[in-house]
């Protein structure tokens, strides 16, 4: 059971500032005190009396095998887990004072496989080879969902990590181009039926004059661009499709050990809002082309302006809807799967008999590195960093720390 968060049954109230149009405090009497007596207001999280713990039941199924003397050892754990009446923030009227209600608002499932190998591939006097590999997959689904369709637990508006009835938990959810197969309109034109020859996913292109019986395409200002959409949309499944590691050590003469570590992450979307705000700003790389008279491009699609060549410089397309302030965020939606060279390790135990006389056995002698290599096709900061640090929310970037690469030289005397 997880516990509902203090006061969440209450109604409460907290002391702050009131922001100015800007979203500052911007002058004299704007602070919620009154001849020197602190004011209050209400937070903006309506309490729920009738809040109950959040209940999880899980039930597993494992096997541990042993075979070669213990040189060969294999782990094999399935488990399946429903949470009940789990604890949310569910958006509410404005009309009432509140941006949001405290509710048992959502159950989901979890489930999945993880696996363990440890082998001893070589032994001898002089020299062992040790591999250890871990592989694990979990899947998710959101089965209900109450009063809402969507309830993001972590960032911005236009692009959270959110809970979404019927899929995995969580999604990026977030703004998008008009595409066919999901039953848009541009106008009063139903496009899946107006138009042929369009697969599920594809953009829309407009034309300022291309619509059915030759109506104006209401939305579109110059022929040859997709539109943006009025709704918000499930952009892509932040969690892996699975993760893994390989370890493999190495010991020479017993005293000298040198080992590696290697981290895979296959699948999983990520939000590069670093780039979307620096293709604003026109000083991404990629908006390169977009400089002075700009480049020619056609965008895939269908609609009554596929196929038409358009111009893309930043001011037309780079600060508008090619944008990360201006335009759809699932341009920016991006695979987020990686291999890292998580670390690599040199060690050499050293006896010797001074280490006697000055009350020590041994003396461990260490160099290390950790995070040296990154392979992805991520292109942001850091495909395993998260905007909201260690939270519900995952699949996020906008100017993150990506993880620091370190190297270290350690002595240890044992005794």
């Amino acid at each position: 059971g997880v516990q509902p968060p203090i006061y969440s049954n209450v109604s409460s109230f907290t002391a702050g500032d009131v922001s100015g149009p800007d979203g500052y405090v911007t002058g004299a009497g704007l602070e919620s005190i009154y001849k020197g007596i602190d004011g209050v207001f209400s937070q903006a999280t309506l309490g729920n009396p009738g809040i109950q713990p959040e209940k999880t039941t899980e039930w597993e199924g494992g096997l541990d095998l042993a075979f070669l003397n213990n040189g060969l050892n294999l782990g094999v754990t399935y488990y399946r887990s429903k949470t009940t009446g789990a604890i949310l923030q569910l958006p509410t009227a404005p009309s009432s004072g509140f941006s949001s209600k405290w509710e048992n608002g959502a159950a989901w499932r979890n489930w999945g496989w993880e696996v363990t190998l440890d082998w001893l591939a070589v032994r001898s006097r002089d020299f062992s080879w040790r591999l250890a590999a871990q592989w694990a997959t979990n899947n998710s689904n959101v089965d209900t969902l109450i009063f809402t369709e969507e309830v993001g637990l972590a960032g911005f508006t236009g692009s959270t990590s959110s809970v979404v009835q019927g899929y995995p938990l969580p999604v990026i959810y977030g703004e998008d181009f008009v595409r066919f197969g999901r039953g848009e309109t541009v106008g009063t034109v139903d496009i899946d039926e107006a138009y042929s020859g369009w697969s599920e996913g594809d953009l829309y292109i407009c034309s300022v004059t291309g619509q059915p019986g030759g109506a104006p395409d209401p939305a579109c200002s110059t022929t040859g661009f997709p539109l943006f959409s009025a709704q918000e949309w499930v952009l892509g499944d932040g969690n892996p499709d699975w993760m893994g590691s390989l370890r493999t050590t190495f010991t020479f003469f017993g005293d000298l050990r040198l080992s590696g570590l290697l981290d895979v992450k296959q699948g999983g979307v990520m939000w590069n809002g670093t780039r979307g705000a620096l293709t604003h700003y026109g000083v991404h790389e990629n908006t390169i082309p977009w400089h002075g008279a700009g480049s020619d491009s056609t965008f895939e699609g269908a609609g009554p302006g596929a196929g038409t060549n358009v111009t893309l410089t930043g001011s037309s397309w780079g600060q508008r809807l090619g944008s990360g302030f201006n335009g759809p965020t699932s341009q920016f939606v991006e695979d987020a799967g990686y291999v890292k060279l998580r670390d690599v390790s040199l060690a050499y135990t050293w006896q010797a008999p001074w280490l006697s006389s000055i009350g020590f056995d041994a003396l461990d002698i260490t160099v290390s590195g950790r995070n040296l290599v990154t392979w992805t096709d991520y292109t942001g900061l850091d495909p395993e960093s998260n905007l909201t640090g260690q939270s519900t929310g995952r699949g996020l970037e906008y100017f993150n720390h990506p993880q620091t690469r370190t190297f270290v030289f350690s002595l240890t005397f044992r005794r």
